[in-house]
């Protein structure tokens, strides 16, 4: 017996063993679209056909987006320092794969291009380009034009033209290419120290419930105990079914929005906390950037574990905080309880929670009440501030244009 019993562990190892290999197999080597670049304080896309989620240089996991279904923005903040591996799974098996990349200047205008390149000019592949705008970011501009791309990669590259880059005024709307920094943190907390505890529908069943509370132990103070519990039972129990039964349950986390009404784009920026802990998901719309889980600092890993793409997964420990940011064209983001602060008569005033970000506030702060996550589930967000803002920094000539 104690012979088969091993025989049967080492077939059942070895067919383990064996599916691990095939399953590791099946997945495909990395890729870099743009070439084997990286630079600092810029994302790195890359390519691994057949992984589920990607990760390296302390950075969250990094969910497939793409046309493809095999494009991954690793949100590295230093990617010219951290990025020397990346770990890779695939049907739950995990790999580490370490990769060679080339450091770009972290400062002044490097210029991608389909020709012969010039300096400061960086030659790139004419095939398989990015198929999604942050793909393009490690870039400040585009020379030439190519023939013959994918109807999906075009518009990669005529979305990154036309959302926030580095350079501009409006460079502030693209969070994947902030610095890590606590100045985020410090405005989300501020925000979320005034904000209300629950959302507003919840704290009005309450109070209602309340006020019922206190009408039907006036009236039942004659009655039999029996009917006076009855009654005292009726508020409570209708509050309940109706939060339970309309899917109104504020959840185990706190999600707060701080809204950013620019020119041009809506900037959001939530802040998740949760004092048991718990896990939220959302996912943002097609026309959004891509949502950046922030860095407290550029030692900052706690959310190593969190994943991110078009869909934004968060496990948050007890007692701790997320923030997460992306942007929005104001012209999609707008709806009838979706309006912008309102706008002050004097000059606009620099206030605590704008001005780390080169931006000046027109007025003075409004609720913020809008949902801005599909499918959101964990959460429930509750009332924050809105502003309308202006950059600080001028337009550049090609933007007057």
């Amino acid at each position: 017996m104690t012979v088969r019993r091993n025989l049967r562990a080492a077939v059942v190892a070895s067919c383990g063993l064996l599916a691990a290999r095939v399953s590791i197999a099946s997945a495909g080597e990395p890729e870099f679209p743009l070439g084997p670049w990286v630079r600092a304080g810029r994302p790195v896309v890359v390519r691994v056909p057949g992984a589920t989620r990607v990760r390296g240089g302390g950075a969250p996991w990094a969910l497939p987006v793409g046309e493809r279904g095999d494009e991954f923005v690793i949100q590295v903040a230093r990617g010219d320092l951290e990025l020397q591996s990346l770990e890779i799974e695939e049907a739950g098996v995990l790999r580490r794969v370490e990769v060679r990349l080339r450091a770009l200047p972290a400062s002044g205008p490097v210029v991608a291009t389909f020709d012969g390149p010039g300096a400061r000019e960086v030659l790139i592949p004419p095939t398989a380009l990015p198929t999604v705008r942050e793909g393009w970011l490690i870039f400040d501009d585009l020379r030439g034009e190519r023939d013959g791309l994918s109807p999906a990669e075009a518009a990669a590259i005529a979305a990154w033209r036309a959302s926030p880059r580095a350079g501009q005024s409006d460079a502030a709307f693209e969070p994947l290419t902030w610095s890590p920094g606590p100045d985020a943190f410090r405005a989300a907390a501020a925000v979320a120290a005034g904000a209300p505890r629950l959302p507003r529908d919840v704290a009005l069943a309450l109070l209602l419930a309340a006020a019922a509370e206190v009408s039907l132990l006036a009236l039942a103070a004659r009655r039999r105990p029996a009917v006076r519990a009855i009654w005292l039972a009726g508020p409570p129990l209708a509050a309940l079914i109706w939060l339970v039964s309309a899917g109104r349950l504020p959840g185990d986390v706190r999600a707060v929005t701080f809204r950013l009404d620019g020119p041009s784009r809506r900037l959001l920026i939530v802040r998740f906390d949760s004092p048991r802990g718990g896990e939220v998901s959302f996912r943002v719309p097609d026309d959004a950037t891509a949502p950046a889980i922030l860095r407290y600092d550029e030692d900052d890993v706690s959310a190593v574990n969190a994943s991110a793409g078009r869909e934004v997964v968060l496990p948050i420990p007890a007692g701790q905080s997320r923030v997460v940011a992306w942007s929005v064209p104001v012209a999609a983001a707008t709806g009838p309880d979706d309006v912008p602060g309102p706008a002050g008569d004097t000059e606009p005033q620099p206030d605590a929670r704008t001005s780390w970000l080169g931006l000046r506030a027109t007025g003075v702060a409004a609720p913020a009440r809008d949902d801005p996550f599909l499918r959101r589930r964990g959460f429930r967000p509750v009332e924050g501030a809105a502003f309308t803002v202006i950059p600080t920094v001028r337009p550049t000539p090609a933007e007057r244009k």
